[in-house]
């Protein structure tokens, strides 16, 4: 009894750490939040924190592996060559991931730290592609294979991006609808770089 009341404990000290974050998110930028200031807002000691994320940054950063890690999922179960015939599956399932902490990607959005942590995602789905997409070694190896697939992942990772900034209003029905079209359009200079 005494491990399960620790655990949810645990789950709501977590929650109150992310809100309190969040919050603090809406007045000023990432770089300037400290642990003192999410510890002051959520009303816990240090030591809570600290029993859950070594700084600002390790909080941030698991924030974000869990964006990540579904991500990676995605690609890992994605049929490349039917990418190109029915893009919306995967972009619906890519903006769900992206979609679960909308506010809090958003807010960060504004940040040098956003660029980087995008950077750090197309590269983990690039390999991940690289290592996972049926396609014969030959193409594979191939450094014109390696730039499309770093264009066509970058593309649609900066599009969200774009859209989480505020850099354009639409619904993600519309930013699926349209990245949906350009793949679709694309689709048989896709399908011959994958047969050379």
């Amino acid at each position: 009894m005494a491990e399960k009341k620790e655990y949810r404990s645990a789950i709501r000290s977590r929650r109150m750490i992310r809100a309190a974050f969040l919050e603090l998110l809406r007045e000023k930028p990432f770089e300037k939040i400290t642990v003192t200031d999410i510890v002051t807002r959520a009303d816990i000691n240090r030591s809570t924190f600290y029993a859950h994320y070594p700084d600002v940054q390790g909080m941030v950063d698991e924030l974000i592996d869990e964006t990540i890690s579904g991500s990676v999922e995605l690609v890992k179960n994605m049929a490349f060559e039917e990418l190109f015939e029915n893009p919306i599956p995967f972009l619906q399932a890519l903006t769900n991931i992206g979609t679960k902490n909308v506010e809090l990607y958003r807010l960060l959005g504004r940040s040098d730290f956003a660029l980087k942590q995008t950077e750090k995602i197309k590269d983990i789905l690039v390999e991940q592609a690289m290592n996972t997409i049926a396609i014969p070694e030959s193409v594979r190896r191939s450094p014109i294979f390696l730039i499309h697939i770093n264009f066509f992942l970058g593309g649609i990772l900066n599009t969200y991006q774009q859209w989480l900034q505020g850099k354009f209003l639409c619904s993600t029905e519309e930013i699926v609808e349209q990245i949906g079209t350009l793949i679709t359009a694309n689709g048989e200079t896709y399908r011959r770089l994958l047969e050379k």
